[in-house]
């Protein structure tokens, strides 16, 4: 450890220490010389005449301490003490040197007190001194003391006087040191070795040769003379011996006698052999020899001397100008402090200030989140209690649902949530005595509109678009921001239906809106990683809000102060933009941006026209960069009316004349009835305002809630509406042929269709059990009367989607967009339209912030919210049209069942496992990754051709890798046993005999993790692939969801950490599940989780198929028919379907619902052993032993394309990213490769859909 490399610089600051302090200490003992002096000079052998700076005791104990370190740091090491040297301006070996002095300080006390021991015990003092010493400790104790004392006085006297026994002149170790101090660097520096030896020499031989006499004077006459010399000198003899032997030479140079005569020669034979110390002493006593040595090694050992003084004084020199410049300094620092302790406490001020906000707001939400979790946890318990009635399937008791508020990639909200505090709402039935209102206007010429007008006609202008001014925010300010509050402000959250008033709390690490109401469970927080989007909105016209769209798949609507307030809420959220699926860069200046801005920078248009999204994708598009929101009912997404045919048996959806003309507003449909509100828009010339065609607004609350009338929770915000009544019969929404006509015939109906009209089945029906009533007809109203074309709501969905997305509505949707989103919204067009709406629908011509009358503004703000705005304009020239489906398909593309390529990466071995990997923000190089049955993994080149798109080159892995854990060999070797993360570098294997599930590196083959959280073999596994938040605090955001089923009949829920590439647990580090799901009675044969959706399928044997949340509630159990025994596969579409498929018999395949309803189901004529489903969910594409993939459609599960047959049977299936490649793993090894263009099956389907 002394002479490692790495403490070097450590024994060298040691070193330097050591030369600070020696000659210091030496002077404090008294100095050598003096100290030497002491036992050469008779009649003073005591040190009382010593008059040092400090006690000598304190400075002996340091001298002693001191020279231990010598003795490891000089003595016991290599180091090289020139930089030590040099810094204290010491000659070669001055190290060396003041080692010597320190020890020979050390060893003179040493003999002094040897001297001091040596005369009390002469004068038999010490027995004396240990009786007296124990006496007065025993005493006490009296005759039972006695034993004790007698025992201790014993033991004393032995050991003191085994120590009296020794009479060496100098101990061993102190010989030990002057030996080292000589002999160290005796092959470095030989001239200061001999210098060394030469003061050594003569210090031991003053000593010896005084002891000698004082030997020879105390025992004159005796006959013990030479015993006495022998064990004096028993440890100093061999040292002189050696000294004067190994410097024969030099000595024999130096130590010259009388006229010059050598002596060392001479005496030389007293120094070889055994001779004894006493004729050594006696040469050494000769009066030539001592003359000799004062003269020659006198001189040398009085000049080591004088260079420690020199050096002690040189030390003191230094420490005082060391004082002298610190205390300058610190002058100088006391001087900086008293400035800076100014500055700081003027800055302080402000800090404490804003930290005492923050505590208070910190302690608020606190506080608030306490009284939260009290009343979360007695709710929970309600719903566990109540809950547990859902899973007896077999009750009678109603079970109450709620539309659940999570929103896949198209804003679509498909699952309907257990309820546990819903109710039929028996107290709002309607009488069936009560009369029904007419349907009226708004009297657009009553008092407080004409005010309203006169104030604000100097703003009746459109406000200019903000594109420019919007962009100056600092990119930087969250980071920059040194403290944890960022934002606190007042502000109103806008739940659907509800208004909370609060405050907004932004700090770096979560946002939290905190109710201002006495209800303290009105708390909400979403993290800052979990931030998606963020949109500025407007709020009764005013761009004074703003959404925040979250991971976890919902939004947050808050109305704050003003914009100003805006921009800095936005500054201090993270710095995503509107998201990335939108084509925009992820900076505030984007989520600050006017909506007409984000649509001209955005490429969505494009992605639609080029029809690479759908039209009901395009159309949420527009409404979400609009501000429609489910957050706000005044703003809610707009849909427009599609079809007009609903009373036909029949639907052909290639006929024109089944459509709406898209081209007009719902008001202008008819000649006759346009010309009614072209009269109208002139009588309203007149009037103060602006003149309009239209009093009503085609979308408002109460339509809103007309549509959603059997949903909760807007059943319950209807009857908050309607003051806690169900409307009339003849007023509900009761029939879509009905709705229709409406539109038609009715003045004050001018309403469009909402996004749920085309997904949401549970529109039409009456799950929650609500007494609605019956019509004048005696016709009950609880459900929807659907078309006849349509066998049931699910039916009726399909063919609608299927007319929004016809070849006809896509020729045509641009010129609705026009009406709503675009140039004919407003101004001269919209009048050449029939499009004018009353004024306090529009943005600019309205600002209630401009009216003074609390009472009128009050009202012009209730007016807003409930009577419709009209979005903002997105275009100011016209929509440009979409292009045909003749002019996207590719014309390459001669046969869609043709194969490309074929792959055969390990040969002889079922392909269990295929995925391609495309993504080049995940990957490097696409790729083609597949898992072989004897677990061979192998990247395979997988490069699209340039020239045509539907070319792809592949190229065999030339060094597979080999996962050499075996599984258990009761499971068969299945797709649904393996699973690869997003980016391709990790396997996930199930069906370990340990009941865990493992990972593996895809570029090594090598084990990465392990995970346990079953009790029996794992039998399948799923990921997600797409980023989804748990809304847990200590993971907030993971990479995907990884989900197993087990053979103990449990679903495991876990994190996967793309940026670690490790499953990750509750503390973010230690894999461990995230929620355990129960449900099944039997072995998990197979398992889906979608992460666009959020949702966990699973299925056993003789079970019903379980609907979970990724959080771990259960949403659903779905019954499936009793043939259905044996579940092989099953998957989550893009439209929440379940689709599953049965291996009982031959086969069935069945699509389920989200909320449990069977759709259909087909009994297949051949076994199925994969299945997938594309991207948008419309097509089921199915493989097995009948070595043909089939492409199915999921509406009717039958076949609408057969691919060339395989060589055999098809064990696994994969789309590409893209959609163009079908690839297709088969049991003898081989992967065959499809081009597929689905667009055009779609369009084949629609130009064919007649007869429906």
């Amino acid at each position: 450890m002394v002479n490692a490399r790495d403490n070097g610089v450590y024994m060298t600051n040691i070193a330097h220490i050591i030369s600070l302090t020696a000659d210091n200490l030496v002077v404090e003992c008294g100095g050598v010389g003096k100290l030497v002096n002491e036992i050469t000079v008779p009649g003073k052998p005591s040190l009382e005449n010593h008059e040092p700076v400090m006690e000598f005791e304190k400075a002996f104990k340091l001298v002693e301490l001191l020279v231990g370190i010598v003795d490891t740091v000089v003595f016991c090491s290599v180091l090289n003490f020139n930089l030590v040297e040099s810094a204290r301006s010491l000659k070669q070996g001055g190290m060396m040197r003041i080692s010597l002095r320190l020890v020979t300080c050390l060893s003179t006390i040493n003999c002094l007190k040897k001297r001091q021991r040596q005369k009390l015990r002469r004068a038999d003092l010490v027995p004396k001194l240990v009786q007296e010493e124990i006496n007065s400790k025993l005493t006490p104790l009296g005759t039972v003391g006695e034993p004790l004392r007698l025992h201790l006085l014993n033991k004393l006297e032995q050991r003191h006087n085994e120590d009296l026994k020794i009479d060496y002149l100098l101990e061993e170790k102190d010989v030990y040191h002057l030996r080292s101090c000589v002999m160290r660097d005796l092959d470095l520096y030989m001239k200061e070795s001999e210098q060394q030896a030469l003061q050594v020499l003569f210090y031991l031989s003053v000593l010896t040769v005084t002891q000698y006499h004082e030997i020879v004077n105390r025992h004159r006459g005796g006959n013990n003379i030479t015993e006495q010399v022998q064990r004096a000198l028993a440890h100093v003899g061999p040292l002189l011996n050696d000294l004067l032997l190994d410097f024969q030479g030099f000595f024999a140079k130096t130590i010259l006698g009388t006229h010059g005569r050598e002596l060392f020669n001479e005496s030389l034979s007293c120094f070889k052999g055994e001779v004894s110390v006493v004729e050594l002493a006696m040469q050494l006593c000769s009066q030539e020899w001592l003359t000799a040595l004062e003269k020659h090694a006198g001189v040398s050992f009085t000049k080591l001397l004088r260079e420690g003084r020199h050096v002690a004084s040189s030390t003191d020199e230094y420490l005082v100008k060391l004082a002298l410049w610190s205390e300058n300094v610190a002058a100088e620092a006391i001087a900086e402090h008293i400035v800076r302790a100014a500055e700081f406490e003027m800055s302080s001020k402000q800090i404490v200030s804003a930290l005492l906000a923050e505590q208070h707001n910190t302690i608020r939400l606190l506080h608030s989140q306490q009284k939260q979790s009290l009343v979360t946890g007695e709710k929970g318990w309600e719903y566990v209690k109540q809950f547990s009635e859902q899973l007896n399937l077999d009750t009678e008791h109603v079970t109450h649902y709620r539309l659940d508020s999570w929103e896949d990639s198209s804003r679509r909200r498909y699952k309907m949530l257990y309820n546990p505090t819903g109710t039929t709402h028996p107290q709002a039935v309607m009488h069936p005595t009560v009369r029904v209102p007419a349907n009226r206007e708004i009297e657009c010429g009553s008092p407080n509109h004409v005010i309203v007008a006169q104030q604000l006609k100097k703003s009746q202008q459109p406000p200019e678009d903000d594109e420019e001014q919007d962009t100056a925010v600092d990119e930087n300010d969250i980071d920059n921001n040194k403290g944890n509050l960022l934002f606190s402000e007042r502000a109103t959250l806008l739940l659907p239906g509800r208004r909370l008033t609060g405050t907004l709390t932004i700090t770096k690490l979560a946002a939290m809106f905190s109710a201002s109401e006495s209800r303290e469970e009105e708390n909400y927080k979403f993290y800052n990683v979990d931030v998606s989007a963020v949109f500025t909105r407007r709020y009764l016209h005013l761009y004074r809000a703003l959404e925040v769209f979250t991971i976890g798949h919902r939004s947050w609507l808050f109305v704050l102060t003003d914009y100003e307030a805006v921009r800095r809420a936005v500054a201090s959220l993270p710095r995503v933009g509107v998201g990335l699926q939108y084509g925009l860069p992820s900076r505030r200046q984007i989520s600050l941006a006017h909506p007409r801005r984000l649509l001209r920078e955005s490429n969505i248009m494009d992605k639609w026209r080029s029809r690479e999204i759908s039209n009901f994708d395009y159309l949420m598009f527009l409404n979400t960069i609009a501000g429609r929101s489910y957050n706000d009912l005044g703003q809610y997404p707009i849909m427009p009316w599609i079809l007009k045919n609903y009373t036909s048996e029949k639907l052909d959806l290639s006929d024109p004349g089944n459509y709406r003309d898209l081209s007009r507003t719902m008001g202008a449909q008819t000649a006759e009835r346009a010309a009614k509100f072209r009269d109208k828009f002139e009588m309203s010339k007149e009037g103060v305002a602006p003149p309009f065609h239209y009093g009503t607004h085609y979308s408002t609350p109460g339509f809103v809630l007309m549509w959603l009338l059997r949903v909760e929770p807007y059943t319950t915000m209807f009857l908050k509406l309607q003051s806690g009544k169900f409307d009339h019969p003849c007023r509900a929404f009761s029939s879509v042929a009905q709705a229709w006509d409406n539109c038609q015939r009715d003045m004050a109906d001018v309403k469009e269709l909402i996004p749920e009209m085309f997904y949401l089945s549970e529109l039409f029906v009456n799950d929650n059990g609500y007494e609605l009533g019956d019509d004048e007809e005696g016709n009950s109203v609880n459900t929807v009367t659907l078309p006849p074309w349509a066998k049931d709501h699910h039916h009726f969905l399909q063919v609608h989607r299927e007319a929004l997305e016809s070849e006809y509505v896509s020729s045509n949707l641009h010129k609705w967009i026009d009406l709503i989103f675009g140039i004919s919204q407003r101004g001269d067009q919209a009048q050449a339209a029939i499009n004018s709406f009353y004024y306090t629908t529009y943005e600019g011509l309205c600002d209630p912030s401009q009216v003074d009358d609390p009472i009128i503004k009050e009202a012009l703000e209730e007016q807003i919210r409930s009577f419709g705005q009209t979005p903002p304009q997105l275009l100011t020239t016209p929509h440009p049209a979409r292009n045909s489906i003749q002019h996207v398909l590719n014309a390459n593309i001669k046969n869609l069942n043709g194969i490309v390529s074929v792959l055969n990466p390990v040969k002889d071995h079922p392909v269990t496992l295929v995925k391609p990997l495309l993504n080049p923000s995940l990957h490097s190089s696409p790729v083609l990754f597949t898992v072989s049955a004897n677990q061979t993994i192998t990247t395979n080149k997988f490069v699209p051709s340039i020239q045509n798109a539907y070319q792809v080159f592949v190229e065999s892995d030339p060094s597979p890798r080999h996962v050499k854990d075996p599984m258990d060999p009761t499971l068969s070797s299945l797709p649904s046993s393996y699973a690869v993360s997003p980016d391709g570098k990790v396997l996930f294997c199930a069906g370990f005999w340990d009941s865990s599930f493992k990972s593996f590196a895809v570029d090594t083959g090598k084990q990465v993790q392990a995970m346990f959280g079953h009790r029996d073999l794992v039998t399948c596994i799923s990921i997600t692939d797409v980023a989804i938040s748990l809304h847990v605090p200590h993971t907030r955001l993971a990479d995907g969801i990884i989900v197993t089923g087990s053979r103990d009949a449990t679903v495991c829920v876990w994190d996967w950490s793309g940026k670690i590439q490790r499953v990750t647990g509750i503390d973010g580090k230690h894999a461990s599940a995230r929620s355990v799901l129960t449900g099944h009675v039997g072995q998990v044969e197979c398992v889906h989780v979608s992460g666009e959706q959020g949702t966990v399928v699973s299925a056993s044997r003789t079970s019903p198929i379980l609907l979970h949340r990724v959080t771990g509630e259960l949403i659903r159990k779905i019954k499936v028919p009793p043939q259905f025994m044996i579940p092989s596969s099953i998957l989550i579409t893009k439209r929440c379907e379940i689709v599953a498929h049965y291996a009982d018999q031959s086969g069935y395949l069945a699509v389920f619902s989200a909320n449990g309803h069977i759709m259909i189901t087909q009994e297949l004529q051949e076994q199925v052993l994969s299945m997938i489903c594309d991207r948008e969910g419309n097509f089921l594409i199915t493989g097995g032993f009948n070595l043909t993939p089939v492409v199915r459609s999921i509406k009717t599960l039958s076949p609408v394309l057969r691919l060339a047959p395989c060589q055999s049977a098809v064990r696994v299936l994969s789309l590409s990213q893209d959609q163009r490649f079908l690839i297709a793993g088969l049991t003898n090894g081989t992967i065959n490769i499809y081009p597929v263009d689905l667009r055009r099956i779609v369009g084949d389907n629609y130009a064919t859909a007649g007869n429906q």
